[in-house]
């Protein structure tokens, strides 16, 4: 669980599940995961040609490391548009609920050593619902490890509103990981927040400092983001680009206009810059909106939205 949003428990979660992976999978034993309660979800074509809803973090690890169990027992409950007011009708019974989960969980772990079981968000995430990430681990019968933010006052002030959720479902906080922890201050906040879990005889299990690099985006997250394909430079898709360009316009227009020589294409750019106004603008959006196609830019590689013609930028 995280103590709040974008603390980087996904990213935290691949950590701890590939070091399991490539400690015991050689071994012979079995690693499996699953997100019970999911809020970000895609439509996911099963074997028999049916459709599931299954979260997307859930995507992310099935194709990192190639797992064999079903959709709907990695991603059990998907909250979707409508379902909280659907629940506060009647229309969802909360331990039937309760009982798909506790299902799911039973099929994975049958032929599984370890099970990597990740939460939503923060403890409380799903309490209008009856499915907040404590009571889940309640009945599941499962320990908490808490992701939280690097930092000291208010990073451990959050960590102590979870755990009391935590702890008012008897569910035990076996450790805690601190994320995004300043370079130069991770042996300081490593020594401190200890000296504050001590209290609580709850370990600090690691100290991630911040990278840069991991927090900006590479081409295949824009890919995925936009639901297009990189027509070149396949080569760079994970690569991390600190600078990107949203272009509108046609592929043979954005070609020709990327073959001049760079003084020309400065000039263009800042007369179409200066001249545009808020009709210039509508004009961009209207254009993006239509089949004309628009193109999403990495350092001269282009991705498709819509275009019937491939094209390679010179």
């Amino acid at each position: 669980m995280a103590t709040k949003k974008d603390t980087g428990k996904t990213s935290t979660a691949l950590g701890v599940m590939s070091a399991l992976v490539d400690s015991f999978c050689e071994r012979g034993r079995r690693v499996g995961y699953m997100k019970p309660v999911g809020h970000e979800w895609r439509e996911v074509e099963r074997g028999d040609g049916s459709l599931v809803k299954v979260d997307k973090d859930v995507l992310v690890f099935q194709q990192r490391f190639e797992l064999d169990s079903e959709w709907s027992d990695m991603s059990p409950i998907v909250i979707d548009s409508g379902m909280t007011r659907r629940f506060l009708d009647g229309e969802i019974d909360a331990a039937a609920q309760m009982r798909k989960v506790e299902a799911a969980y039973e099929r994975i772990s049958a032929d599984r050593d370890f099970i990597v079981v990740e939460g939503t968000g923060h403890a409380g995430v799903g309490s209008i619902i009856e499915m907040n990430n404590a009571k889940v681990a309640s009945a599941l019968g499962l320990d908490a490890i808490l992701v939280a933010p690097g930092g000291l006052g208010s990073s451990f002030d959050e960590l102590a509103t979870n755990k009391a959720i935590c702890d008012a479902h008897g569910v035990k906080v076996r450790g805690v990981i601190l994320n995004k922890v300043a370079p130069d201050k991770c042996e300081m906040i490593s020594s401190y927040f200890a000296k504050a879990l001590a209290r609580w005889d709850v370990p600090l299990l690691g100290c991630v400092p911040f990278e840069a690099e991991l927090d900006a985006p590479c081409a295949s997250d824009f890919e995925r983001l936009f639901g297009v394909e990189l027509l070149s430079g396949a080569e760079h898709r994970l690569r991390h680009f600190a600078q990107t360009t949203l272009v509108s316009t046609t592929a043979v227009a954005f070609a020709e206009k990327l073959s001049r020589p760079r003084g020309q294409r400065a000039a263009t750019q800042r007369t179409s810059a200066h001249g545009s106004g808020a009709n210039g603008a509508k004009k961009t959006l209207a254009r993006k909106r239509s089949n004309s196609g628009a193109h999403i830019v990495f350092n001269r590689y282009i991705l498709r939205e819509s275009c019937s013609q491939l094209t390679r930028s010179p």
